[in-house]
């Protein structure tokens, strides 16, 4: 990684860094020390994106084992996962709309075009 180049939000995202400010071991503290001893022009940014890094809370959200297919399959098959949007029933078909809930659907930008048009 070039890391000379790195801005205050680049070294907060970095895995590697924060590996080093969360839980640092030998070899990590061995890296980020002999780096900042050669790039001295960083020390702000990372002692900036060190504090940044402390007070945030990391966690990596990943579904359990095996339930990735099943939300993809939500995803690829949403009719069957979302019926009641437009509603508000449980047991409501998006396939069987009626004619007024369509044309809202349809044209639920048409206001909000309407003002733009009049700023510019």
């Amino acid at each position: 990684m070039e890391y000379s180049k790195f801005k205050v939000e680049e070294f907060v995202t970095d895995e590697y860094f924060v590996k080093w400010i969360k839980r640092p071991d030998a070899e990590v503290n061995a890296f980020w020390n002999s780096w900042l001893s050669r790039n001295l022009q960083q020390v702000t940014r990372v002692q900036k994106a060190r504090e940044i890094v402390l007070h945030l809370d990391f966690k990596i959200n990943r579904p359990p084992e095996g339930r990735l297919l099943e939300l993809w399959e939500k995803i690829v098959r949403p009719e069957e996962h979302h019926r009641g949007i437009f509603s508000g029933g449980l047991n409501y078909d998006i396939r069987k709309m009626d004619i007024s809930n369509s044309y809202r659907f349809r044209n639920w930008k048409l206001p909000i075009r309407k003002k733009l048009i009049h700023l510019f």
